[in-house]
Order: C-alpha cells, then sequence, then structure tokens
C-alpha cells in the first residue's frame, strides 16, 4: 500500500492531457516521477530514510506491505488499485 507519493511535475499533466490518459494509465506508463522505491524489512524504513537523507537525497517512508490474499498495489492518495501485472 503506497500512502505518500511525490508531487508530479507539471509536464506530467501536459501528457496526460494529450494521450488522454486516465491516472492509473500515467502511473502504469511513465511513473508520473515518482523515481525508485526501496522495499526493506517492518521498522526500518525510518533508519533508512535517515540514511539517505543524510547523504543529501530527499526520502520518506511512502507506504507498508499488508498480508492479503489477494496480489495488489494500492495507491491510496489516487484511489487507484492494481490486482494484475499492468
Amino acid at each position: 500500500m503506497i500512502d505518500r507519493l511525490a508531487i508530479p511535475q507539471p509536464e506530467f499533466a501536459v501528457i496526460q492531457e494529450y494521450k488522454h490518459a486516465s491516472l492509473k494509465e500515467m502511473h502504469e506508463g511513465v511513473n508520473m516521477g515518482q523515481g525508485f522505491a526501496v522495499i526493506v524489512g517492518e521498522g526500518d524504513g525510518v533508519a533508512v530514510v535517515q540514511h539517505f537523507r543524510r547523504h543529501g537525497h530527499e526520502a520518506w517512508v511512502a507506504g507498508r506491505v499488508e498480508a492479503s490474499d489477494q496480489a495488489k498495489v494500492t495507491l491510496t492518495e489516487e484511489d487507484i488499485v492494481w490486482t494484475e501485472v499492468a
């Protein structure tokens, strides 16, 4: 579950309008400028964020892994759910 996204650069709104794409399609196709994610064990997120910040990088705990009977990814801010590979 991803709870906190980076604010996309304005160019993505232009691309979305030009392509007549949904927000879900934009996240699937161009990642909306989110950069990359580091998945770590439960309770390790804060230490990893501090490490990245000490080295001059912007970082935050963006979400969490939850047990589920179904494989899925949820962007809570956008109310988007993927239940299969895009």
